[in-house]
C-alpha cells in the first residue's frame, strides 16, 4: 500500500507542505545558495523551495520564521560554512 506523507503530516499536524524543502545558510551565504543551490533545486530538479530572503515574512521573527517554514516543508538543506557561529 503506496503511503501518502502529505496527507498523513496533515492529519497529524494539521499543516500542509508548502514547499518540498527549506534551504537555510548564514546570511554569508547567501550568493552561494542563490547561485547554485536555489536556481539548481528550482530550475533544473523543479522543487518548490522556501528560501529565507524570498519567503519569510516580513515582522516575524527570524526563529519564528524558521520553524514555520520548517513545518510547512518535507525536507530541510542547511548549509554549514565557517560563518556558522
Amino acid at each position: 500500500m503506496h503511503c501518502n506523507q502529505s496527507a498523513i503530516y496533515s492529519l497529524l499536524f494539521g499543516l500542509p507542505f508548502t514547499s518540498e524543502c527549506t534551504l537555510l545558510s548564514s546570511h554569508k551565504d547567501r550568493k552561494f545558495m542563490k547561485k547554485h543551490v536555489q536556481q539548481y533545486l528550482e530550475n533544473e530538479m523543479g522543487f518548490t523551495l522556501c528560501f529565507h530572503e524570498r519567503d519569510f515574512y516580513p515582522g516575524d521573527s527570524i526563529p519564528a520564521n524558521i520553524e514555520t517554514a520548517i513545518k510547512h516543508s518535507r525536507r530541510m538543506i542547511m548549509i554549514i560554512s565557517r560563518y556558522q557561529k
